[in-house]
């Protein structure tokens, strides 16, 4: 289909029309439903790439989005990736990666990091939260140790993700 406009008056978006033999111009895009065996009905080919009716997940134009995240898989990695991009919180996990007995009491982040124990624990909730580190109440205080595995499966994801790896 062919629109023709004319570009003589001042208004001339108000003078599109179109014409009766511009509807089977043979220029357009074929957009009739393909038959070809496994395409599903209400699949439409143009120029040879399938279009899902109705699906959001559809094959690019030039068929490189072939693989990626489902929106429930991206919103878990986002959560998780929210858990750790912040600088205290990174400190945190490097004290607690890097202690000798593999844990740390709570009261033991003050110091090196710098900031007061409310701020620390709520650092240590938004961890605990995202199952990254995991936490051992002894007496007045809580003992933190990374949770297993969970970091080395963060990293993979994250590698997953982006071909990385």
């Amino acid at each position: 289909m062919v629109i023709n406009m004319t570009t003589d008056s001042p208004a001339h978006l108000d003078t599109a029309h179109e014409t009766a033999d511009d509807t089977a111009d043979s220029t357009a895009p074929d957009r009739t439903p393909d038959t070809t065996p496994g395409t599903a009905a209400g699949d439409v080919e143009q120029n040879g790439h399938v279009e899902q009716a109705g699906d959001l997940e559809q094959i690019g134009c030039c068929g490189g989005a072939v693989a990626w995240l489902s929106t429930d898989d991206a919103e878990a990695l986002a959560r998780k990736l929210a858990a750790v991009s912040d600088p205290v919180r990174l400190q945190v996990l490097s004290i607690i990666a890097n202690a000798p007995a593999g844990e740390v009491c709570a009261c033991d982040f003050v110091g090196p990091i710098g900031k007061s124990q409310p701020t620390i624990s709520h650092h240590l909730k938004v961890l605990t939260e995202a199952r990254l580190v995991e936490g051992d109440k002894r007496g007045r205080w809580v003992w933190y140790r990374l949770a297993p595995g969970k970091m080395a499966t963060l990293l993979g994801s994250l590698a997953s993700a982006t071909g990385i790896g």
